[in-house]
């Protein structure tokens, strides 16, 4: 998650989105004050390298404690966040403030949910020794893939001013940099930046997978259906 104050961007990040990469990018454009959520030490030693501003701001101050964060500052010396990488937009709103959220200019990345079902079930069940099928890990963690769609929602409301589509980076991150002068020079600063790589085998096309799957295909449209809808969204 990102707040930039300057030119009123809020991105919010879902996972398996390359959302590490373009909050790579949008920290190029950081001001002292801005909001930036902590990401893996690797990721950070990349924008530390490219000059950018690093995690920032994003700690609850000691006045804004709860017991629990009180207690575990006191046992481990860790400090509560108050913002965090995935955080939801309804978090995002109650923490930075109705005014402040509803002002802002609320950018994410959207992704084929076909395809993103398939890097994520890849992604999780990297280190199981033994895969269990794609079927019975979608049927295990359908409430997990109900919160993917909590950066975009907020009420049962889409609040989503601009997405990015994971299939037309340059297109769309283009068109955002006419809708915000500001952030002009962002898809030169993504296109440089690979902040994160496959692990997915090769041959591992949704249509590959997922053809013979329809209980997973039913779960996806049950799940996503508006999204499939609304970018024309293929099993392909």
């Amino acid at each position: 998650m990102i707040f930039l104050r300057s030119s009123n961007v809020l991105f919010l990040k879902p996972k398996k989105t390359a959302g590490t990469s373009f909050e790579i990018a949008l920290s190029r454009f950081a001001e002292e004050d801005d909001i930036i959520t902590p990401i893996s030490n690797v990721d950070e030693d990349i924008r530390r390298n490219l000059g950018f501003q690093t995690c920032q701001n994003y700690l609850k101050r000691p006045q804004e404690y709860n017991l629990n964060d009180a207690i575990t500052y006191l046992r481990r010396g860790a400090r509560a966040k108050k913002f965090y990488n995935h955080i939801t937009a309804a978090k995002t709103r109650r923490r930075l403030g109705p005014n402040l959220f509803d002002a802002a200019y609320k950018v994410s990345i959207v992704r084929n949910p076909f395809d993103m079902i398939v890097s994520l079930y890849f992604w999780k069940t990297r280190k199981d020794e033994v895969r269990p099928s794609i079927q019975e890990w979608v049927k295990r963690n359908k409430s997990v893939l109900r919160r993917y769609m909590d950066q975009y929602y907020l009420n049962g409301t889409d609040i989503i001013d601009f997405y990015v589509r994971f299939e037309n980076f340059e297109e769309d991150i283009l068109e955002l940099e006419n809708r915000v002068p500001a952030l002009q020079g962002l898809w030169s600063t993504f296109n440089s930046i690979n902040a994160k790589g496959n692990i997915r085998p090769k041959k591992s096309a949704p249509s590959a997978i997922l053809s013979e799957e329809p209980e997973v295909r039913q779960v996806v449209h049950s799940i996503f259906g508006d999204l499939i809808d609304r970018f024309d969204y293929r099993l392909t």
